[in-house]
């Protein structure tokens, strides 16, 4: 027997960590240099608070969608002391579980059947996706390396239409590590404000920065437009524990909370303690961003010396890098070099078709791990 399924499942892409998966083969000699996946503990006091947190019985029964007050109000403190942000921690914040629940819920939210997303290319994959699962369309934003990634104006105006309804915005940048100015974010609040779009800014490399970098929710006017989605996975090493938050318009959070409610009752509440304490250590944040500083630093060494053309990125662990001469095919080279020197890296027409021509490397692996790992490759004659 024939079964159906969801015409909106089927429109689903397959993600390029999964094709990479079949390569991840058990080799003990592979070095993986393709995931964003960062591999240290959270800070020691965390986990004392999720230890002393899952003692009370109180603590295991079914939460509320919106989060605990506790860490909604210590989000907006979060907001208020390192940008000068005000937040109402009940109508302005929403806890999430994880930023991909973000990034659908928020697509549910605002897209009805043939409504149109703008969406970065290259870019995180789960973008166009959970525009997809909306039954929506995505309308993809080419971004280049001659404008530094950051689209002008123009840029927009030519994914716009009449059925455009939601713009997705990601700075520091994946896979590119391109940083993003407070004039481009005001030039992305007044294209969304003039054009009736909700702006959905993806935050979660901001505070990995090595330089401060502002915040979308700075500019004047960006509520009435605009959400930001930010992570505790790679500010304090907590990728597994799916803690994340939404703040900014009450009127997109609103809607957000009723496609939660029937997804979810609500991240672990020993999570939500443990998260709230960490959004206090910010001195730790700064110390991650230092260690990601330095290992940035020195693989972009090596891939000069070795005389890849790689963008310098100036905030946490991705590298872009462009194809060496002779190659086309992003899939083709990383095959190549995970076949004969046992290197994974990432394609970059995995991450959008204007992702071709390129190749990413991530830093989070040990600083020993990712200076074998680049020294392996070849030297672009």
């Amino acid at each position: 027997m024939k079964r159906e399924f969801s015409k909106r499942v089927s429109k689903i892409r397959e993600l390029i960590f999964r094709k990479l998966d079949v390569l991840r083969n058990g080799d003990p000699e592979l070095i993986d240099l393709s995931r964003g996946l960062p591999q240290g503990l959270p800070p020691r006091e965390v986990l004392s608070e999720l230890t002393l947190r899952l003692k009370y019985a109180e603590n295991h029964i079914y939460t509320v969608e919106k989060g605990l007050k506790k860490l909604r109000e210590e989000v907006a403190y979060f907001y208020k002391d390192r940008y000068d942000v005000e937040l109402d921690p009940d109508n302005e914040v929403q806890i999430l579980m994880g930023g991909k629940d973000g990034l659908a819920s928020i697509a549910q939210a605002c897209l009805d059947p043939g409504h149109e997303a703008i969406v970065p290319d290259p870019s995180f994959p789960a973008y166009a996706n959970c525009v997809l699962l909306a039954d929506g369309e995505p309308v993809m934003l080419k971004l280049k390396e001659e404008t530094g990634y950051v689209p002008s104006n123009d840029d927009l105006k030519k994914c716009l239409s009449p059925k455009t309804r939601l713009m997705y915005i990601n700075y520091p940048h994946n896979p590119t590590g391109a940083s993003c100015s407070l004039e481009d974010f005001g030039r992305f609040v007044e294209f969304g404000n003039k054009n009736n779009l909700i702006l959905c800014y993806d935050a979660v490399y901001r505070d990995l920065s090595f330089t401060k970098h502002p915040t979308l929710l700075q500019v004047k006017g960006s509520k009435d437009c605009s959400v930001e989605i930010g992570s505790l996975s790679k500010t304090f090493d907590m990728v597994g524990w799916r803690m994340a938050y939404m703040v900014g318009n009450k009127d997109v959070i609103a809607n957000v909370r009723k496609v939660k409610s029937v997804f979810d009752v609500g991240q672990f509440v020993p999570i939500q303690f443990s998260a709230a304490l960490a959004l206090r250590m910010t001195s730790y944040i700064d110390e991650v961003a230092e260690k990601y500083r330095i290992k940035m630093e020195k693989s972009l060494k090596i891939l000069k010396e070795k005389g890849y053309d790689a963008y310098p990125a100036n905030a946490a662990f991705f590298i872009w890098i462009k194809l060496p001469k002779g190659f086309t095919s992003s899939e083709a080279y990383i095959k190549k070099i995970w076949e004969e020197k046992k290197v994974l890296l990432m394609p970059g027409v995995g991450l959008g078709e204007n992702g071709e021509g390129y190749f990413r490397v991530s830093t989070t692996s040990s600083i020993e791990k990712i200076e074998e790992g680049l020294g392996r490759l070849d030297k672009v004659k």
